[in-house]
């Protein structure tokens, strides 16, 4: 399949060159040793034994969260670990639900979590040693109702005779947080001295942006952004999260683990191009909106012969290619551009619809414009313009051109906006008001189905009756329909 391989490159802030940018990955690992492992230690001590001498655990539902220590002495730490396990929670409840699986929590089980959580205050290491076990149940303290109503869903996401979904053999998505950029970049250099295949996926100058990688099976999460005032060699300048704006943490985290999650259910079902839309769909679900900053943001699976932050976009050099550098200004304004309008609280509706407007206005005098269809790119400082059309899934969008080079950035956060709106609507409307959330959670449990002989495409084309798109509007799909639904939307 002609899937161009497009490596979304943020936040950086000019090109520069390789040795600017080289990274130590090597005297970064043996740091981590150095911090996290006995002393006097001649070679890297186990994962095992870094997680738990150095780490808390919290298990919420299919996911095995891991703590480091230094997140829970102070109050800031205690904040942003309560806004995650609480869009946490928010997720396992949406991920069953999406797949049909309604159970009969009470009310007083539901709040038993959120009870528990807001309860949290800051504690010292020494504090921490002295629990009977390095739970959070334990280290926080939970009541028996709290620790039941944690066991219920745990057990629940395990059940096979209700999920679909689920990760095989009772296991786990372990995710392990590095509050902050030196952190995160330590475990990467810690992974490659302990295993080659995290060394041949993760040892790149690039890893310098990412907010996530694959240790094995583990997924390690940044919790702050890298700096957007151009490379740091020392990885201690970053860029909160919480600058970018309120709840993106959470919804990073969400984000980043429905797509971990995603591969870990389905370990041998090829990656798809829609995998980082659903991630987004639920995120919007969970956190009721999402204005994250991707960048290499999609994780692949674990030993995969890509790298883990490429992404799959409609169109272009099959070969592949890598988007232009952003500048520092283009960064800061980015979360607020127009393909971001409302965040996606309404599964960005509102977005979409502008741009057929405006697309339908650019497009007057040339031939065969279909007023649905039609979008507008603009360069950085939006000037230009650069007309482009549906389809955007299904076979046919790989016949499609890229823009040139300076409408790539734009273009972007143009597919950002537009595969989460298609999935939204999806959902949350369909083809048929009344059936639509049986047939979102039927296309949801067969996801484990894909394989050689059935595709995403075939997948969606065998739920709805109707092909996921077409090469134009003059064949029923879902893409069309999907569009001609945004731009009647009030």
């Amino acid at each position: 399949m002609w899937y161009a391989l497009f490596t979304l490159l943020v936040p950086v802030a000019a090109a520069q060159t390789p040795a600017e940018n080289k990274v130590d990955f090597a005297a970064l690992g043996k740091a981590f040793v150095a911090e996290h492992c006995p002393p006097k230690t001649s070679a890297p001590c186990a994962q095992e034994e870094v997680l738990s001498a150095n780490f808390v655990q919290l298990t919420l539902g299919p996911f095995d969260l891991q703590i480091p220590h230094s997140m829970l002495a102070n109050k800031a730490g205690i904040d942003n670990l309560r806004n995650i396990a609480l869009a946490l929670s928010l997720q396992v409840n949406e991920w069953v639900r999406w797949q049909g699986a309604q159970t009969a929590f009470d009310l007083d089980m539901l709040m038993a979590v959120p009870g528990w959580m807001a309860h949290w205050k800051p504690i010292n290491e020494a504090q921490i040693k002295k629990a009977k076990s390095r739970d959070l149940l334990d280290i926080m303290a939970a009541s028996d109702s709290e620790r039941a109503a944690m066991k219920t869903i745990e057990t629940l996401c395990d059940d096979g005779e209700k999920l679909a979904l689920r990760i095989p053999e009772g296991r786990q998505l372990q995710v392990i947080l590095a509050p902050a950029r030196l952190d995160f970049m330590r475990w990467i250099g810690y992974g490659g001295l302990v295993d080659e295949t995290s060394k041949a996926n993760n040892w790149f100058d690039d890893a310098a942006q990412w907010t996530q990688c694959w240790l094995g099976w583990k997924l390690v999460l940044a919790l702050e952004y890298a700096s957007w005032e151009g490379f740091d060699p020392t990885f201690k300048a970053s860029q909160p999260m919480k600058k970018v704006g309120d709840g993106i943490m959470a919804q990073h985290v969400v984000q980043q683990a429905t797509y971990g999650l995603l591969r870990a259910c389905r370990p041998t079902v090829p990656e798809s191009r829609y995998d980082s839309a659903l991630a987004m769909l639920m995120t919007i679900d969970a956190c009721g909106e999402i204005n994250t900053i991707e960048g290499a943001g999609g994780v692949s699976a674990s030993g995969g012969k890509t790298k883990p932050y490429s992404k799959f976009v409609p169109g272009g050099n099959p070969k592949g290619g890598t988007l232009p550098g952003r500048s520092a200004r283009g960064l800061s304004v980015i979360t607020e551009s127009r393909w971001r309008k409302g965040h996606g609280a309404d599964g960005f509706s509102a977005p979409i619809k502008n741009g057929q407007v405006e697309g339908l206005k650019a497009a007057k005098g040339l031939d065969k414009v279909d007023p649905v269809a039609t979008f507008v790119m603009r360069q950085e400082d939006n000037s230009g313009k650069h007309i482009v059309r549906a389809p955007f899934f299904g076979p046919h969008a790989d016949e499609q051109e890229y823009p040139p080079g300076e409408y790539l950035v734009d273009y972007a956060e143009f597919y950002r906006a537009y595969k989460a709106a298609f999935f939204h609507w999806l959902e949350h409307t369909g083809i048929d008001s009344k059936s639509h959330a049986a047939q979102w959670s039927e296309l949801m449990r067969a996801l484990p189905t894909i394989g050689d002989k059935l595709d995403f495409d075939g997948l969606v084309a065998q739920v709805y009756g109707l092909p996921i798109s077409a090469k134009d509007g003059s064949t029923d799909s879902l893409e069309w329909r999907f569009l001609r639904s945004i731009s009647k939307a009030k």
